[in-house]
This record gives C-alpha cells, sequence and structure tokens, in this order.
C-alpha cells in the first residue's frame, strides 16, 4: 500500500463516520415521530399478551408453572417498558425536547460510531448564512461601506458544529471605535463560539468609510405615494406643508448622495380631503433609494384637497324588443331622470347622456320594471345610481288617418322666395296605443322641408314628420314629396 492510501484511509474514515452521524440523526428523528404513532397498538397488544399469559398459567400443570423469582422478574421488565413509555411520552410532548433528545442520540451514536473505528476526532466544516452585522462606532461618527449580512464558517467537530447552530449564541461584530476620520479596512470579529473551533468570517473584513456627523439643511417637497390604487375619477391637489426646511445630520459622504428630501405622503385608497395629516421625512438619492439619516424634524403635518370629477347626465331610455301582437307602449316613467357619472375629466368630456335599455318583449300589459341597469359608457369609474325602476303603460294596438297635415318651409336661402305649389297638403295613417291615436290631430304634427340646399324653379322636395310619441308610427297616405317653386 502506497503512503498516499496511507494518509486517505483516515480521510475516508472520518468522512464516514460524519455520514453516519448524521444519517442516525435523521433516522432516530424518525424513529421518535413514529413510536407515537405505534405506541396504542403496542399497549393494546400488551395487555392481548398478558391475558393470554395469566390464561396459560391457569392452565397448565403446577410442574410446569413459572417460578416466582422468574415473574417477579418479568413483572419488574413490565414496569420498566411502562416507565419507558411514559418517558417518550413526555419528550414527544414538545418540539424543543424532541431536538435536545435528536442531539443527544446524536452525540451518544458518534461517539459510539467514532470508538468503535478508533478515531478520536472527526473534523466537519459548515457555514451559517446571513448572519447580521453589529456595528461598534463612536456616536458622533458615521461608517458606512460594511455588509449588513455575512457568512460564518466553522470547522471542527460535528456535534460543536451542531451545538453552535442549534443554540444561536453567537454574534459578529464591527468594531470602528479605534479608527479615525477616512477609508479603514476593518476586520469582523466573533463572540459565542466554542473555543474548539476554527471560525471564520465571509468576508474577512470590510473597507469602511469613516467620517464626523454633520448637519446640512434642506428644502422639503411632497412624495405622493399610492396613486396607482385611487379611482380614475379623483383628481389630487397641490399637498400643502406646515414646513418647508429640514436639518438633516449625516457623514458628508452621505449627506453628498442626498438628491431630495421629502415628506412621503400615502393616498391609497383615499377618497376623500386630508387636513392635519402626519407624513414621515425621507432623504432620496439620485435613483430613489431612502438613505439612512437623522432628520430633524421627522414628520410634517399636510394638508391635501382630493376632488372627485363627476357629471350629471340625463337618462334615456331605449326600448328593446317589441310588445305582443295587438299592443303598444303608451308611455313610460323613470325613477330618476338624470344620474351622476364619475370619471377622469376627458372621459367626462364626451359623455351627453346614460342609456338605459328596456326590454319589453312579450308584454302585453302596463307594469313596472325594477332594477334596471345602466350601459355605462368605457371609462366611467361609477354612477350616483346603480339602477333604475320604469313604470310602463301598454295598451292595445289602434290606426287613425290624418288628413290636411300642413307643411312648413325652412331654411329657405337668402333673397329667395318659397311656397308650395297648390298649397298641398299630406295624408298619413297613424298606428300606436289606442289613447295617443285617440287625441291625436293634424295641428299635433310637424310636416317639414328642408330647403338649405335650394335653387331658383320648381322642384319636388321630400317632406320631413315629426309626431309628438316616439311610440306612434306612420305610412304615407297621401306620398312623402311635394312640388315647391322657388323665385326671386
Amino acid at each position: 500500500m502506497s503512503k498516499d492510501d496511507l494518509e486517505k484511509k483516515p480521510q475516508d474514515q472520518e468522512e464516514n463516520i460524519e455520514d453516519e452521524a448524521k444519517k442516525s440523526t435523521e433516522f432516530f428523528l424518525n424513529f421518535m415521530k413514529k413510536s407515537r404513532e405505534d405506541e396504542n397498538k403496542k399497549k393494546a397488544l400488551k395487555e392481548r399478551n398478558e391475558r393470554q399469559k395469566k390464561s396459560a398459567i391457569r392452565d397448565i400443570k403446577p410442574e410446569f408453572k413459572v417460578s416466582q423469582l422468574a415473574q417477579r422478574m418479568s413483572l419488574l421488565v413490565g414496569k420498566i417498558f411502562n416507565q419507558l413509555n411514559r418517558w417518550m411520552d413526555l419528550m414527544m410532548s414538545s418540539d424543543k425536547r424532541i431536538r435536545w433528545l435528536s442531539l443527544l442520540m446524536t452525540l451518544i451514536i458518534y461517539v459510539v460510531v467514532s470508538g468503535g473505528t478508533g478515531v478520536t476526532t472527526a473534523r466537519s466544516i459548515d457555514i451559517i448564512q446571513d448572519v447580521p452585522v453589529i456595528v461598534q462606532k463612536n456616536e458622533s461618527d458615521e461608517v458606512i461601506g460594511y455588509d449588513e449580512t455575512v457568512n460564518i464558517q466553522l470547522i471542527g467537530n460535528f456535534t460543536d458544529i451542531q451545538l453552535a447552530k442549534l443554540t444561536s449564541n453567537y454574534q459578529v461584530y464591527l468594531d470602528t471605535t479605534s479608527y479615525s476620520e477616512g477609508v479603514a479596512e476593518v476586520r469582523y470579529t466573533t463572540s459565542g463560539f466554542s473555543s474548539r473551533l476554527e471560525v471564520s468570517v465571509i468576508p474577512e473584513s470590510a473597507e469602511v468609510t469613516i467620517s464626523p456627523i454633520r448637519s446640512q439643511t434642506f428644502d422639503l417637497s411632497s412624495w405622493i405615494v399610492g396613486k396607482e390604487t385611487l379611482d380614475t375619477s379623483i383628481s389630487l391637489g397641490e399637498p400643502v406643508l406646515a414646513f418647508n426646511e429640514v436639518e438633516v445630520r449625516a457623514g458628508q459622504a452621505t449627506l453628498d448622495q442626498i438628491d431630495r428630501v421629502v415628506a412621503r405622503i400615502d393616498v391609497t385608497n383615499l377618497n376623500q380631503s386630508v387636513d392635519g395629516a402626519s407624513a414621515n421625512i425621507v432623504a432620496l438619492d439620485a435613483s430613489g433609494r431612502e438613505l439612512d439619516v437623522q432628520i430633524e424634524p421627522s414628520t410634517v403635518r399636510y394638508s391635501l384637497d382630493v376632488v372627485e370629477n363627476a357629471k350629471d347626465v340625463p337618462i334615456r331610455a331605449e326600448i328593446v324588443g317589441s310588445v305582443q301582437d295587438g299592443h303598444a307602449i303608451a308611455d313610460y316613467a323613470l325613477s330618476a331622470a338624470t344620474v351622476k357619472v364619475f370619471a377622469n375629466p376627458d372621459v367626462l368630456e364626451s359623455i351627453n347622456e346614460i342609456v338605459l335599455p328596456i326590454d319589453v318583449s312579450g308584454l302585453n300589459r302596463s307594469q313596472t320594471l325594477n332594477n334596471l341597469e345602466f350601459d355605462l359608457p368605457e371609462g366611467v369609474v361609477r354612477s350616483s345610481l346603480e339602477n333604475v325602476d320604469v313604470e310602463l303603460t301598454i295598451e292595445p294596438t289602434s290606426s287613425k288617418q290624418i288628413d290636411n297635415i300642413p307643411i312648413q318651409l325652412s331654411n329657405i336661402p337668402s333673397g329667395l322666395d318659397a311656397s308650395v305649389v297648390n298649397d298641398a297638403k299630406v295624408s298619413i295613417m297613424v298606428t300606436g296605443a289606442q289613447s295617443l291615436v285617440d287625441q291625436l290631430t293634424a295641428e299635433d304634427i310637424t310636416a317639414t322641408i328642408d330647403l338649405t340646399e335650394a335653387r331658383r324653379g320648381s322642384l319636388t322636395y321630400e317632406v320631413t314628420l315629426t309626431l309628438p310619441s316616439e311610440f306612434l308610427t306612420y305610412t304615407w297616405v297621401s306620398g312623402n314629396s311635394v312640388v315647391v317653386e322657388i323665385t326671386g
């Protein structure tokens, strides 16, 4: 066997011992968890065995009975077993006790395994990550440039390492009290570890900048956060701060990083004006990162106007579907004529009305339709009303011919004269709800001709009719056009 093989063998033994110790820890934890589940089964089995044993003792012949000494030994073993069960119940009742028991069993197994191989010490290595750094400095100094957390490497006996990790009774320090102003390389130090462990901090040191704390005056402005949670209908005014200057205390290096000092005003889900609220004051660098400085005062009172952009618009009913044949709508009445809608100013400017769909499909009698919802335009956040009731008047259908409807001429070009040839009039057949048709006369109907594009001569123009109700329909009896003479 070569010299390298002889040197390698103890190392392999140490690694095997460490692996066996770790595996034994996991095995013991699993064993402890399972033992509680099996305990009831063991108790039931034990009671059954006791009953069978007593029955067997009564049935066998005297010469084959167990001696009194053997019986006493059996009872003693049973008591010991019961005591052990109670002790295990006590240990399993607490996670902390299980961890300590696990550590104890690990140590025992580790010692047994180590002793059995003839190796008296087995070295292990482990790393504790993200340990906070405690900075020790003079009160008049500022220290920057160090890591807020570091890693710790431990080399030594496996049990010592596990005990250190379990108790967590350790600290990492960066002591700058003996250093003067300027840049310095300062080593991290530790405490709370066993002297048997080799302890290393990663990184070993920090290059820090030490500077005396100074005071400087900065202008104070506002910084509004949380706007993304606000309704688009809400507009914010300019915050009014109780004062506009603050004193900032820090080292010169930090003071030089300050881009602005702001009052951090949180408007998350705000829906009303604020008066006399308090905001924290923070110092920010050019990237918006908050700096660790002392600010006097640290808070400021402020007022902020919150305006909800809204507009009152009329509600326009839109009939959907058709009532049952032989019936017609005579009228309807809405429970509200207008509604207030909330949106940003640009959206509000484009809204002139809100449409209310009214489905009348198959209806044949007057009734009230409740809780009809609006069709809100895109961009509207909400409205003052969620729904509207509609009272519908439905009647049987009737028809009537209306004759001698006079024609009005509108928009006659300047300098021209116009007249309807032969003073012609028009006739129509009107259909609708009986009450509307019965009271309708020619004077209720407007017949017009738009002469905006007119020119001299006798030309035929179409007549436009306007009826007093949107629920009346008509057909032409006389035709929908007449001759108009343009002179001038």
